[in-house]
């Protein structure tokens, strides 16, 4: 049985099946649909960036002499004459290699293909056919070039039937195979071939558990073993080098070949530690605070110190939960502060409008109630900021209220000051506040 994905127009119309191979007529490879004359309408390049990139990257790869072929929607597309792709797709490409790429072709091809594809976004995927056969992302492999650790980590991994159009779905099979793991450490915060390669007892963690001014840290081996014990460190210059130069003389006494610091994310306070150190070229790791907590509860329950912290802190990054954190890139660094800032503003024009509404409340009880929002009112919000008390709304009758609306430039309808006069006249005058 073959298993294949019966597709509609739209990502929720999918659904994943299986076919007997005697029922196959045709079969076409990416590598196929790339070398097939197809036609693709001017309407539909200007209605899908990415399949108006693929011509463009065609050049790209020809030049390379890459053997490649498109996947997801785009191949799916050119191999049926359904409109399947949309505007935000991406460009799914699958590139057969015959060894492997070298760090400097991995970097370049990426770039290449990123800015010709643009302002699709393209999406590669290596096969490795020569020798050992294995599949991995571009993205991946690139990020195995950076870290080892992860690198070791990610392996090969099988895919079970290369070469025929990548489809997703949303629907699972009813028959669930079992999943064949490499690792059951978490691929960016595997460690242990560096230690293997050291020794445990020469490679050295540095737990740090970080608060607002000030953190505490502490330095042990592998095997938990304290080397340096819990120390505060102040958040300044001086308390950075102190500590680094502490770590120094202990990696050399204690024959220390190979570290890792491991800081346990609390909000944005961890953020300087974490640039300090990196600015030292120490393998920063992350480590999750619920990570912490389920480390600390077995060993010290109902003990929760900056110290356990510490000791669940090493325990979880020796099982493989200190992550690296990929830099953000151009896009969603500036992206997070955006939200971040705009969540501020939302926090404080809300608390703002609660002391506007309470004050109203004392100077003109009742006033907020006649409107669904009084903040969506301008007529409401000038003769509220204008007349301080009920009496001089009636004092002033519908004409005063409707000169001091024009002087003001503020547009108005009758009825709205018919209903500020209707509860001016209903406020009894021992109500009133005058005193403001």
């Amino acid at each position: 049985m073959m298993p294949v994905g019966v597709r509609g127009m739209t990502r929720q119309q999918r659904f994943a099946a299986f076919l007997a191979v005697a029922e196959i007529t045709d079969r076409l490879s990416p590598e196929d649909l790339a070398a097939s004359p197809h036609f693709i309408e001017r309407e539909r390049k200007d209605a899908v960036p990415a399949l108006a990139a693929l011509a463009r990257v065609v050049t790209v790869l020809a030049c390379r002499g890459q053997r490649w072929g498109p996947g997801g929607s785009i191949g799916f597309e050119i191999a049926t004459g359904a409109a399947a792709a949309t505007p935000s797709s991406d460009l799914d490409l699958i590139l057969h290699q015959d060894r492997r790429l070298g760090p400097d072709e991995a970097v370049d091809l990426r770039a290449a293909l990123a800015e010709a594809a643009a302002p699709a976004r393209v999406d590669v995927l290596l096969e490795k056919v020569g020798g050992p056969w294995y599949v991995v992302s571009l993205r991946e492999f690139l990020l195995s070039l950076r870290h080892p650790d992860y690198s070791a980590a990610i392996g090969t991994f099988p895919v079970p039937f290369p070469g025929g159009v990548r489809m997703a779905t949303r629907f699972k099979s009813r028959t669930r195979r079992s999943r064949r793991y490499l690792t059951i450490v978490k691929p960016s915060g595997s460690l242990h071939p560096r230690v293997q390669k050291v020794g445990p007892e020469h490679f050295g963690i540095v737990a740090v558990d970080c608060a607002k001014a000030r953190s505490k840290w502490m330095l042990a081996d592998f095997y938990g073993r304290i080397l340096i014990p819990p120390t505060v460190v102040e958040h300044n210059k001086q308390g950075f080098d102190s500590a680094f130069a502490e770590i120094s003389r202990a990696m050399e006494s204690h024959s220390l070949g190979d570290m890792i610091v491991a800081i346990e994310r609390t909000g944005i306070y961890h953020l300087p530690v974490k640039r300090a150190f990196s600015s030292k070229r120490f393998d920063t790791r992350i480590v999750h605070p619920l990570t912490t907590k389920q480390y600390r509860l077995p060993a010290d329950p109902g003990n929760k110190t900056d110290d356990t912290d510490l000791f669940a802190i090493h325990r979880a990054t020796t099982n493989g939960f200190g992550l690296i954190e990929l830099p953000l890139d151009e896009i969603h660094g500036p992206l997070r502060l955006l939200a971040r800032y705009r969540r501020s503003l939302v926090r404080r024009n809300a608390s703002l409008r609660n002391q506007i509404i309470a004050l109203l409340d004392v100077l003109l009880p009742g006033y907020t109630s006649l409107f669904d929002d009084v903040f969506d009112n301008q007529a409401a919000l000038s003769i509220a900021r204008s007349l301080k008390s009920a009496s001089k709304v009636r004092s002033l009758g519908s004409e005063g209220l409707a000169q001091i609306l024009k002087e003001l430039k503020v547009r108005y309808q009758r009825r709205t000051l018919k209903k500020i006069l209707d509860w001016a006249n209903g406020i009894e005058s021992t109500t009133e506040y005058f005193e403001m």
